[in-house]
């Protein structure tokens, strides 16, 4: 190949690897204006059997306490019913990202970028990790202040959301309580390994 059509396909790679690396996948990172591309979920068992509760809303979008001097972020409330199981890896509020492909061999990983702090008392740590399990997972502690966070996710399985919800010390259960996001960027930064 002559030199310049080698860089004209060296530069097509480049553009084709950081659209599919290093952009975020949130639709809505700064979440100024509405809550769109984020869902509840809550998994729970009941009697023995495990359900998804389709009733469940823990979102609500707040106009006047942003990070870094913004305007607009999302509120977690999670609140539970009694007598059922609650599970950590499937409740709480996820952010829906394009579909990314992983395997045992070669997990992706996901960087994960935001600011959160506690909404009260009850919130001190903050679950982040993959929804519905499978890969690392991270336990945060929070305060009533913003902080920014960076965590990576190795994905070994097909990942289509990222979930958070407020954890008990150990990171074993959700709990009851109200956490703040803002500015939530993921980014697929390739596979492990290479």
């Amino acid at each position: 190949m002559k030199p310049a059509i080698l860089t004209a396909f060296a530069v097509m790679c480049l553009a084709n690897a950081q659209a599919i690396c290093g952009d975020n996948l949130v639709k809505n990172p700064d979440l100024a204006s509405d809550t769109s591309g984020w869902e509840t979920i809550r998994m729970e068992r009941i009697d023995g059997s495990s359900k998804r509760s389709k009733d469940a809303n823990f979102i609500s979008h707040v106009t006047d306490d942003g990070a870094a001097g913004t305007t607009g972020c999302l509120k977690i409330s999670t609140k539970f019913e009694e007598g059922g199981e609650v599970f950590l890896k499937d409740t709480g509020v996820f952010v829906q990202i394009p579909r990314v492909s992983g395997s045992e061999d070669a997990p992706a990983i996901l960087k994960v970028t935001f600011y959160a702090k506690a909404g009260n008392e009850a919130a001190s740590y903050l679950y982040v990790g993959r929804l519905c399990g499978g890969g690392n997972k991270h336990k945060l502690p929070i305060s009533s202040d913003w902080q920014r966070f960076e965590v990576e996710i190795s994905a070994p399985h097909d990942t289509s959301g990222i979930i958070f919800c407020p954890t008990n010390e150990k990171g074993t259960q959700p709990v009851e309580g109200e956490v703040l996001l803002d500015e939530v960027t993921v980014e697929n930064v390739g596979k492990a390994g290479q």
